[in-house]
Protein backbone atom coordinates (compact mmCIF):
# COMPACT_ATOMS: atom_id res chain seq x y z
CA UNK A 1 0.00 0.00 0.00
CA UNK A 2 1.25 3.49 -0.82
CA UNK A 3 2.65 5.58 2.03
CA UNK A 4 0.22 8.39 1.20
CA UNK A 5 -2.93 6.22 1.18
CA UNK A 6 -5.07 6.84 4.28
CA UNK A 7 -8.05 4.50 4.72
CA UNK A 8 -10.05 4.84 7.96
CA UNK A 9 -13.53 4.06 9.35
CA UNK A 10 -16.08 6.86 9.04
CA UNK A 11 -18.97 7.70 11.35
CA UNK A 12 -21.48 6.57 8.73
CA UNK A 13 -23.60 3.52 7.92
CA UNK A 14 -25.22 2.23 4.72
CA UNK A 15 -28.36 0.25 5.41
CA UNK A 16 -31.76 -0.88 4.15
CA UNK A 17 -34.86 0.04 6.10
CA UNK A 18 -37.94 -2.18 6.33
CA UNK A 19 -41.49 -0.80 6.27
CA UNK A 20 -42.66 -2.55 9.41
CA UNK A 21 -46.37 -1.84 8.87
CA UNK A 22 -46.69 -3.37 5.39
CA UNK A 23 -47.26 -7.10 4.81
CA UNK A 24 -45.33 -9.33 4.54
CA UNK A 25 -42.47 -7.12 5.82
CA UNK A 26 -44.44 -6.47 9.01
CA UNK A 27 -43.58 -10.03 10.09
CA UNK A 28 -40.36 -9.98 12.12
CA UNK A 29 -39.51 -13.51 10.94
CA UNK A 30 -39.56 -12.24 7.36
CA UNK A 31 -37.36 -9.27 8.21
CA UNK A 32 -34.85 -11.51 9.95
CA UNK A 33 -34.83 -13.91 7.01
CA UNK A 34 -34.13 -11.06 4.60
CA UNK A 35 -31.28 -9.76 6.74
CA UNK A 36 -29.66 -13.11 7.50
CA UNK A 37 -29.68 -14.08 3.81
CA UNK A 38 -27.33 -11.27 2.76
CA UNK A 39 -23.58 -11.85 2.76
CA UNK A 40 -22.11 -8.49 3.79
CA UNK A 41 -18.53 -9.63 3.24
CA UNK A 42 -19.31 -10.62 -0.35
CA UNK A 43 -21.00 -7.25 -0.83
CA UNK A 44 -18.03 -5.13 0.23
CA UNK A 45 -15.43 -7.37 -1.39
CA UNK A 46 -17.24 -8.03 -4.66
CA UNK A 47 -19.47 -5.01 -5.26
CA UNK A 48 -18.48 -1.83 -3.42
CA UNK A 49 -14.75 -2.72 -3.31
CA UNK A 50 -13.53 0.42 -1.53
CA UNK A 51 -12.55 -0.90 1.88
CA UNK A 52 -15.99 -0.62 3.47
CA UNK A 53 -16.57 -2.60 6.68
CA UNK A 54 -19.39 -5.19 6.83
CA UNK A 55 -22.06 -4.01 9.28
CA UNK A 56 -24.47 -5.78 11.58
CA UNK A 57 -25.45 -2.85 13.79
CA UNK A 58 -26.59 0.62 12.82
CA UNK A 59 -24.03 2.42 15.02
CA UNK A 60 -20.73 2.67 13.18
CA UNK A 61 -17.47 1.93 15.03
CA UNK A 62 -16.57 4.45 17.72
CA UNK A 63 -14.28 4.49 20.74
CA UNK A 64 -15.80 2.98 23.88
CA UNK A 65 -18.93 1.60 22.23
CA UNK A 66 -18.78 -2.19 21.65
CA UNK A 67 -21.33 -2.31 18.83
CA UNK A 68 -23.26 -5.31 17.56
CA UNK A 69 -21.42 -8.27 16.07
CA UNK A 70 -22.43 -10.83 13.45
CA UNK A 71 -24.26 -13.48 15.51
CA UNK A 72 -23.33 -16.51 13.39
CA UNK A 73 -20.16 -18.56 13.01
CA UNK A 74 -20.44 -18.58 9.21
CA UNK A 75 -22.58 -17.05 6.48
CA UNK A 76 -23.80 -20.55 5.57
CA UNK A 77 -25.20 -20.83 9.09
CA UNK A 78 -26.89 -17.44 8.68
CA UNK A 79 -28.47 -18.51 5.39
CA UNK A 80 -29.76 -21.73 6.93
CA UNK A 81 -31.35 -19.72 9.73
CA UNK A 82 -32.82 -17.32 7.16
CA UNK A 83 -34.47 -20.21 5.35
CA UNK A 84 -35.85 -21.57 8.63
CA UNK A 85 -37.22 -18.14 9.53
CA UNK A 86 -38.95 -17.75 6.17
CA UNK A 87 -40.47 -21.21 6.50
CA UNK A 88 -41.67 -20.39 10.02
CA UNK A 89 -43.32 -17.27 8.60
CA UNK A 90 -45.30 -19.50 6.24
CA UNK A 91 -43.18 -19.31 3.09
CA UNK A 92 -41.03 -22.48 2.83
CA UNK A 93 -38.40 -22.00 0.11
CA UNK A 94 -40.15 -18.75 -0.76
CA UNK A 95 -43.36 -20.48 -1.83
CA UNK A 96 -46.26 -18.03 -1.87
CA UNK A 97 -44.09 -15.06 -0.95
CA UNK A 98 -45.17 -11.94 -2.87
CA UNK A 99 -42.71 -10.00 -4.99
CA UNK A 100 -40.78 -7.47 -2.91
CA UNK A 101 -39.80 -4.00 -4.07
CA UNK A 102 -36.50 -2.29 -3.21
CA UNK A 103 -36.58 1.51 -3.44
CA UNK A 104 -33.37 3.46 -4.02
CA UNK A 105 -32.35 6.85 -5.34
CA UNK A 106 -30.96 6.86 -8.86
CA UNK A 107 -27.25 6.13 -8.69
CA UNK A 108 -25.15 3.42 -10.31
CA UNK A 109 -23.58 2.36 -7.01
CA UNK A 110 -26.95 2.03 -5.28
CA UNK A 111 -28.22 0.08 -8.28
CA UNK A 112 -25.36 -2.41 -8.08
CA UNK A 113 -25.98 -2.97 -4.38
CA UNK A 114 -29.72 -3.43 -4.96
CA UNK A 115 -28.98 -5.96 -7.71
CA UNK A 116 -26.70 -7.85 -5.33
CA UNK A 117 -29.43 -7.95 -2.66
CA UNK A 118 -31.96 -9.00 -5.28
CA UNK A 119 -29.76 -11.94 -6.25
CA UNK A 120 -29.05 -12.92 -2.64
CA UNK A 121 -32.75 -13.08 -1.81
CA UNK A 122 -33.52 -15.02 -4.96
CA UNK A 123 -30.70 -17.53 -4.53
CA UNK A 124 -30.96 -18.03 -0.77
CA UNK A 125 -34.68 -17.59 -0.13
CA UNK A 126 -36.36 -18.20 -3.46
CA UNK A 127 -38.17 -14.87 -3.51
CA UNK A 128 -38.54 -12.40 -6.37
CA UNK A 129 -37.51 -8.77 -6.08
CA UNK A 130 -38.17 -5.76 -8.29
CA UNK A 131 -36.00 -2.66 -8.18
CA UNK A 132 -37.45 0.84 -8.18
CA UNK A 133 -35.20 3.85 -8.60
CA UNK A 134 -36.36 7.44 -8.20
CA UNK A 135 -34.70 10.84 -8.38
CA UNK A 136 -33.49 12.12 -5.03
CA UNK A 137 -36.35 14.35 -3.88
CA UNK A 138 -39.08 11.89 -4.90
CA UNK A 139 -37.21 9.01 -3.31
CA UNK A 140 -36.57 10.92 -0.08
CA UNK A 141 -40.21 11.97 0.20
CA UNK A 142 -41.47 8.43 -0.35
CA UNK A 143 -38.94 6.94 2.04
CA UNK A 144 -39.67 9.37 4.86
CA UNK A 145 -43.44 8.92 4.40
CA UNK A 146 -43.14 5.14 4.41
CA UNK A 147 -44.22 4.61 0.81
CA UNK A 148 -42.06 1.53 0.22
CA UNK A 149 -41.45 -2.06 1.29
CA UNK A 150 -37.65 -2.03 1.52
CA UNK A 151 -35.62 1.13 0.93
CA UNK A 152 -31.99 2.12 0.72
CA UNK A 153 -30.78 4.54 3.35
CA UNK A 154 -27.58 5.90 4.80
CA UNK A 155 -26.56 8.14 7.65
CA UNK A 156 -23.45 10.13 8.44
CA UNK A 157 -23.27 10.88 12.15
CA UNK A 158 -23.60 14.51 13.22
CA UNK A 159 -21.60 13.97 16.40
CA UNK A 160 -19.45 11.30 18.06
CA UNK A 161 -22.12 9.42 19.98
CA UNK A 162 -24.33 6.35 19.29
CA UNK A 163 -27.40 8.53 19.76
CA UNK A 164 -26.74 10.24 16.42
CA UNK A 165 -27.88 6.96 14.84
CA UNK A 166 -30.32 5.60 17.39
CA UNK A 167 -32.65 8.51 18.06
CA UNK A 168 -33.77 8.49 14.42
CA UNK A 169 -35.84 5.40 15.12
CA UNK A 170 -37.93 6.35 18.11
CA UNK A 171 -41.67 6.21 17.51
CA UNK A 172 -42.83 9.02 15.23
CA UNK A 173 -39.37 10.41 14.43
CA UNK A 174 -39.17 12.27 11.13
CA UNK A 175 -36.50 9.96 9.73
CA UNK A 176 -38.37 6.82 10.83
CA UNK A 177 -39.98 6.04 7.48
CA UNK A 178 -40.08 2.36 8.34
CA UNK A 179 -42.63 3.20 11.07
CA UNK A 180 -40.64 1.22 13.62
CA UNK A 181 -42.14 1.44 17.09
CA UNK A 182 -41.09 -0.28 20.29
CA UNK A 183 -42.02 1.18 23.67
CA UNK A 184 -39.00 -0.28 25.46
CA UNK A 185 -36.66 1.09 22.78
CA UNK A 186 -38.18 4.56 23.16
CA UNK A 187 -37.83 4.42 26.95
CA UNK A 188 -34.16 3.42 26.71
CA UNK A 189 -33.31 6.18 24.24
CA UNK A 190 -35.03 8.76 26.43
CA UNK A 191 -33.31 7.37 29.53
CA UNK A 192 -29.89 7.59 27.88
CA UNK A 193 -30.58 11.21 26.95
CA UNK A 194 -30.72 12.06 30.66
CA UNK A 195 -27.59 10.13 31.63
CA UNK A 196 -24.04 11.49 31.88
CA UNK A 197 -21.48 10.27 29.37
CA UNK A 198 -19.83 7.00 30.28
CA UNK A 199 -19.98 3.24 30.25
CA UNK A 200 -23.41 2.99 31.89
CA UNK A 201 -24.97 5.22 29.26
CA UNK A 202 -23.35 3.25 26.46
CA UNK A 203 -24.76 0.10 28.04
CA UNK A 204 -28.29 1.49 27.83
CA UNK A 205 -27.78 2.49 24.20
CA UNK A 206 -26.33 -0.94 23.40
CA UNK A 207 -29.44 -2.57 24.85
CA UNK A 208 -31.62 -0.32 22.70
CA UNK A 209 -29.66 -1.12 19.54
CA UNK A 210 -29.83 -4.84 20.32
CA UNK A 211 -33.62 -4.62 20.61
CA UNK A 212 -34.00 -2.75 17.33
CA UNK A 213 -31.65 -4.98 15.32
CA UNK A 214 -31.37 -8.42 16.92
CA UNK A 215 -34.92 -8.64 18.29
CA UNK A 216 -37.03 -6.55 15.91
CA UNK A 217 -34.81 -6.34 12.79
CA UNK A 218 -36.22 -2.92 11.95
CA UNK A 219 -33.23 -2.33 9.68
CA UNK A 220 -30.72 -4.26 7.64
CA UNK A 221 -27.31 -2.60 8.14
CA UNK A 222 -24.97 -3.46 5.27
CA UNK A 223 -21.66 -1.67 5.73
CA UNK A 224 -19.84 1.12 7.49
CA UNK A 225 -18.39 3.81 5.27
CA UNK A 226 -14.70 4.59 5.20
CA UNK A 227 -12.75 7.72 4.36
CA UNK A 228 -9.98 7.74 1.79
CA UNK A 229 -7.37 10.47 1.81
CA UNK A 230 -3.99 10.89 0.16
CA UNK A 231 -1.30 12.23 2.48
CA UNK A 232 2.15 10.85 3.26
CA UNK A 233 2.51 10.93 7.05
CA UNK A 234 6.25 10.34 6.63
CA UNK A 235 6.41 13.84 5.14
CA UNK A 236 3.53 15.59 6.87
CA UNK A 237 2.62 15.84 10.55
CA UNK A 238 -0.54 16.82 12.40
CA UNK A 239 -2.70 14.35 10.50
CA UNK A 240 -4.83 11.99 12.55
CA UNK A 241 -7.36 9.63 11.01
CA UNK A 242 -10.72 9.98 12.76
CA UNK A 243 -14.31 8.88 12.17
CA UNK A 244 -15.51 12.45 11.60
CA UNK A 245 -12.91 12.89 8.83
CA UNK A 246 -12.03 16.23 10.39
CA UNK A 247 -8.58 17.56 9.49
CA UNK A 248 -7.97 21.28 10.17
CA UNK A 249 -5.45 22.57 7.66
CA UNK A 250 -3.90 24.79 10.34
CA UNK A 251 -2.74 21.66 12.19
CA UNK A 252 -0.96 20.10 9.19
CA UNK A 253 2.75 20.79 8.88
CA UNK A 254 5.65 19.59 6.78
CA UNK A 255 8.19 17.50 8.69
Amino acid sequence: MRDDFQLAPQLATYYYVFQTEVAPINNVLVRKALSYAVDRVALVEGVTKAGQIPAWGIVSPMAGYPGLEFPFETQDEAIEMAQDMLAAAGYPNGAGFPTVSILYNTNEGHKQIAEFIQQEWKNNLGINVVLENQEWQTYLSNRNQGNFQVARAGWVGDYQDPNTFLDMFITGAGMNGGKYSNEVYDILINEAARMPAGEDRYGVLMTAEDIMINEDQALMPLYYYVTINMLDTNKWGGWHNNTMDYHPVKDIYRK
